[in-house]
């Protein structure tokens, strides 16, 4: 593959847009991920938090 474009300057370009709903979540959803957070397995040796 050839690129006709420096890699860096569509880095910068780069956005990305979130929208997020006032609504609150359950606190049953919540202890849900907090749990599966906990158990989960990640390569680069680091505590997972959840916010």
């Amino acid at each position: 593959m050839i690129i006709e474009f420096p890699i860096e300057d569509t880095v910068k370009k780069r956005s990305s847009v979130r929208n997020y709903s006032d609504r609150q979540i359950e606190p049953e959803k919540i202890n849900a991920i907090k749990r599966f957070v906990e158990e989960l397995d990640n390569p680069f040796d680091k505590e997972v938090i959840f916010h």
